[in-house]
C-alpha cells in the first residue's frame, strides 16, 4: 500500500497529494495535503507497542488540551482505531498539521529564554498526569543497557571489524565510569517529555505554542531533557555557547527556581546526554543492524565523535 492508500483509511475527502516531510531519524513520516486540510501521516518504528502509546496518548492529550499547547492530536481509522495496520504489518496514525515555527540555530537571547520557559511549562503540565506513563521505550536515557549493548556487539556476530575507531572507543573507556555515576547528582526523578530537541518544539511569535513527538514521555530526569535541548540549540563550532545554554536554563528556572543549582545539575546531564548519544551512534556505526535512519555511511562515526568531545571535552560551565 502506499501511503495515499493508507491516507484513505483516515480521511474521507479529497486527497490532493502526499509528500515526504522532514522528521527525525525514527519514523517515516508524510505531509498530506487535501481540500480540507493538511495532515500528518506517520508509520511507526516496528518495536512501538501500539496499546503502550495509545493509553499514554490518553493520558497526556486530555493535559494538553486544558493548557492550550499544541500536540500531535491523533485522529482515528474509518473503523475507530487510533492506528491503522497494513497488511505488512506496520502501523500508522495520521494527525491534523497545525501551524508552528521550529527553529534552527542559532537562536535570539530572547527565544532561548523563552525555550527554557515553554520546557518547564510541559515539565509542570505532565506531572499533572492521572496516572504515570508506561515507557515506549524503557532504555530511553539508559546508559547502563546501552553500554552493555555495545559491548556485547564487540565480540558478537552482527560487528563491522572495519568500521571500528580505536581514539572512539578509548574515548568511551576513560568516560563511562563517570558517565555511569551521572544521575546521582540529579533531582528526583518525574515525568518528562523524553526528546526535547529543538526540532520537537514549536514556536509562533517568539513563544513555545507546543511539542511534538510525545512517544517518548516516561519517568525520568527534567535535567536531561533540558540538557538535550542545550545539546540541539546551543553547539557552536563544536562547543558549547554558555551564555546561550545560560539564558535557556535562565527560563526554565524563573518557573521552576534555583537558576544556579539547577544549571549545576545540568552540566552534569549535558555531558551524559552527549555521551549516552554518541555511544549509540558509534554502536550504530559498527553495527551491522542500524537503528538510525541516516544514509550517509560517514554521518553516524562522525556523529558519535562530535557527541563523545562533548561530553568529554566540553560542558555548559
Amino acid at each position: 500500500m502506499t501511503p495515499q492508500d493508507i491516507s484513505k483509511e483516515f480521511l474521507s475527502c479529497n486527497i490532493l497529494s502526499v509528500s515526504p516531510l522532514d522528521g527525525g531519524h525514527i519514523n517515516e513520516t508524510y505531509l498530506v495535503k487535501t481540500a480540507n486540510g493538511r495532515y500528518v501521516l506517520q508509520r511507526i518504528n516496528s518495536h512501538m507497542d501500539t496499546s503502550v502509546l495509545v493509553r499514554n496518548f490518553e493520558l497526556y492529550s486530555p493535559a494538553c488540551d486544558r493548557s492550550g499547547l499544541l500536540y500531535p492530536a491523533w485522529i482515528k481509522t474509518h473503523k475507530g482505531d487510533f492506528f491503522y495496520t497494513a497488511p505488512d504489518g506496520c502501523h500508522w496514525r495520521m494527525y491534523p498539521y497545525f501551524d508552528g515555527e521550529i527553529l534552527s540555530p542559532p537562536l535570539s537571547a530572547e527565544t532561548l529564554y523563552a525555550c527554557g520557559h515553554g520546557i518547564a511549562r510541559i515539565h509542570a503540565l505532565l506531572n499533572t498526569l492521572q496516572a504515570v506513563p508506561q515507557p515506549v521505550y524503557p532504555m530511553l536515557h539508559d546508559l547502563p543497557y546501552y553500554f552493555d549493548e555495545y559491548r556485547n556487539l564487540l565480540k558478537g556476530p552482527h560487528l563491522i571489524p572495519d568500521n571500528r575507531d580505536s581514539d572512539t572507543e578509548a574515548l568511551i573507556s576513560s568516560e563511562i565510569d563517570t558517565m555511569l555515576h551521572a544521575t546521582k547528582e540529579y533531582a528526583a526523578p518525574s515525568v518528562v517529555h523524553g526528546d526535547l530537541k529543538l526540532a520537537n518544539i514549536l514556536f509562533r511569535d517568539g513563544q513555545v505554542i507546543g511539542f511534538l513527538d510525545f512517544d517518548t514521555v516516561m519517568t525520568g530526569y527534567p535535567e536531561e531533557d533540558i540538557a538535550d535541548c542545550i545539546r540541539s540549540c546551543c553547539i557552536r563550532e563544536g562547543s558549547v555557547d554558555r551564555d546561550a545554554a545560560s539564558m535557556l536554563i535562565r527560563g526554565y528556572a524563573d518557573i521552576s527556581g534555583d537558576f544556579e543549582e539547577l544549571s549545576r545539575r545540568v552540566r552534569k546531564a549535558f555531558r551524559k546526554i552527549c555521551f549516552e548519544l554518541g555511544l549509540r551512534y558509534y554502536t550504530d556505526a559498527i553495527s551491522e543492524k542500524k537503528h538510525f535512519r541516516v544514509t550517509a555511511p560517514e554521518y553516524r562515526i562522525t556523529k558519535a565523535r562530535n557527541l563523545l568531545k562533548l561530553a568529554s571535552g566540553n560542558s555548559t560551565e
